[in-house]
């Protein structure tokens, strides 16, 4: 009797899990729902906008659309470096990075002689050092900001791909 309940028992447990399985069909068919989605979202998006997406992506940078602005952020855990104490914005438009301290100081002093006071240099844990020009507590000020520093920079020479936007996410709200 006993061997029969188990034999009994294991044949219904075999037809249930013979039963449960997903055919390829199956997993074609929400394949291609998902897949015509996607391309009906990236056809609603401007192709140069979504060339630039698709580079932060692999940068692990984000993409903010502020009027008619595309700014480009970069998220850095980031502390203030030339006074301890001294507060960081969210929002860092960074005009050069350097590996040693007494360069990017130099730099930030270079800075503030020329007309910056808001010049600070925080750092990451890497440690890189990153002069900063400008800073704001809001993603709408950044695209102004940005002008500024170029503007009030230019004569200092940046280098290629500054002035650039930092985020810095453990800014405390």
């Amino acid at each position: 009797m006993r061997k029969s309940l188990t034999i009994f028992a294991l044949g219904a447990i075999m037809m249930a899990l013979g039963a449960c399985h997903t055919t390829e069909a199956n997993y074609r068919a929400a394949y291609d729902v998902a897949k015509a989605k996607a391309v009906a979202d990236r056809e609603e998006i401007d192709p140069e906008v979504q060339a630039q997406i698709e580079r932060a992506k692999k940068r692990r940078q984000q993409i903010y659309i502020v009027g008619t602005d595309t700014v480009t952020v970069t998220s850095r855990f980031v502390s203030r470096e030339d006074e301890p104490d001294g507060e960081v914005p969210e929002f860092l438009v960074v005009v050069n990075e350097f590996e040693q301290r007494f360069n990017a100081l130099a730099m930030m002093r270079r800075l503030r002689e020329n007309g910056i006071p808001a010049a600070m240099v925080v750092r990451n844990s890497d440690p890189t050092y990153y002069v900063i020009a400008e800073s704001a507590d809001s993603v709408a000020a950044v695209p102004a900001l940005m002008e500024k520093a170029a503007k009030e920079t230019a004569k200092l020479g940046l280098a290629d791909g500054y002035p650039m936007v930092l985020r810095n996410p453990n800014r405390k709200k």
